[in-house]
């Protein structure tokens, strides 16, 4: 599979994919490494570029 980053803040699986990228609101990436495209990785598709990173916060609203 080809590297490729996102900096798409607003797909719901960004915090727990592999491929999620970007800093708050500081977006610096290389020009060299493709990026995620808008409508390349959504619901509708069944997210095929998702990489579970295996990482889980703390939600308070799970109390």
């Amino acid at each position: 599979m080809e590297k490729k980053e996102c900096y798409l803040f607003r797909c719901e699986k960004y915090p727990h994919c592999k491929k999620a990228k970007g800093k708050c609101c500081a977006i610096d990436f290389d020009a060299e490494i493709p990026r995620v495209r808008e409508g390349e990785c959504t619901k509708e598709n069944g997210y095929p570029l998702f990489e579970d990173d295996g990482r889980r916060f703390f939600n308070p609203d799970n109390l």
